[in-house]
């Protein structure tokens, strides 16, 4: 497949995106704030990864946008993002932002992919967890023994926690009733 370039809206002739989900700043001549014309050579801009994903920093005036690559991407070779609709990875790969990995889809669907493809996170693969499973099952064996109030300060939780992990309002993926 052959790369091509399209410019980011809003950024027409500064910065492109490819359908291999590379940016890059075009060559431009521009005015430093100190008066002092310059010439910046094209390149190929570095991503940096905020909440798992890939993005770049776009500038034009002194002022800096920064933008996943992906919405770029989708936006420039899909079209405008519909309203409610969110860019999806097909592979569940989030730093695959090749055009043909990307498409609009519903909250609904995205989480579906998640499932789909094992990323999705629950439990203690969700980074501030305070609990493992372990302890989660060891809170509901507890729930006949000790009060909510003994078994929050037990494990450091709140009772309100204690109290939707016993109802199964949290840690759904666990069975309600310890084996």
């Amino acid at each position: 497949m052959e790369e091509i370039w399209k410019d980011v809206a809003r950024y027409e002739g500064v910065y492109e995106v490819s359908n291999f989900g590379r940016v890059r700043s075009k060559q431009r001549i521009f005015v430093q704030r100190n008066g002092i014309i310059k010439c910046r050579k094209e390149r190929i801009l570095k991503t940096k990864i905020r909440d798992f994903y890939p993005e770049v920093s776009l500038c034009i005036d002194y002022a800096v946008e920064k933008r996943r690559v992906h919405d770029l991407v989708a936006e420039a070779f899909i079209g405008p993002r519909p309203e409610g609709l969110f860019v999806c990875h097909n592979d569940g790969s989030m730093d695959n932002n090749i055009v043909t990995n990307l498409r609009y889809d519903t909250q609904v669907g995205n989480m579906a992919d998640t499932r789909r493809h094992g990323t999705y996170r629950c439990g203690e693969k969700i980074n501030f967890a305070r609990l493992v499973a372990d302890d989660v099952i060891a809170i509901r064996r507890l729930k006949d023994s000790k009060s909510r109030k003994d078994i929050a300060v037990q494990f450091g939780i709140h009772v309100t926690t204690v109290g939707d992990i016993l109802r199964g309002n949290r840690w759904k993926h666990l069975p309600l009733e310890p084996l």
